[in-house]
């Protein structure tokens, strides 16, 4: 991952910390999900870990925030590079999006009764 870069678009629009940090990690679960399904039919067990940091803890509004996950990368506040500042605002909401995703995605499979864990 990254962290605490400039406020710059990818390709795609987005924030690049966000987009490496997160949407890369949740498309990489998509596209691996049906193998990770197969080894858990296999040998009855198939994990996914996701890493996050204390950093979840510190978006500046105690929670995720749409504008992060919109293709708005370059406009989402300055490169300003304080630790309260909206570089790391930026990097905040991508490490509070992958627990979030975590534990939803823990849910989901456990409500499925699924062989798959999410940790």
């Amino acid at each position: 991952g990254i962290m605490a870069t400039p406020d710059k678009a990818t390709v795609d629009g987005y924030d690049t910390q966000m987009q490496t940090n997160h949407l890369s990690h949740f498309l990489l679960t998509k596209e691996l999900f049906p193998m990770l399904e197969a080894q858990a039919k296999e040998s009855g067990d198939a994990r996914i870990v996701n890493h996050s940091s204390a950093g979840r803890f510190q978006t500046p509004n105690d929670g995720l925030e749409q504008m992060y996950f919109e293709k708005r990368g370059g406009d989402l506040g300055g490169d300003e590079m304080k630790f309260d500042g909206p570089c790391f605002f930026r990097y905040f909401q991508t490490k509070l999006a992958n627990s979030v995703f975590t534990y939803g995605l823990h849910n989901k499979l456990k409500a499925k009764d699924s062989k798959i864990r999410a940790i």
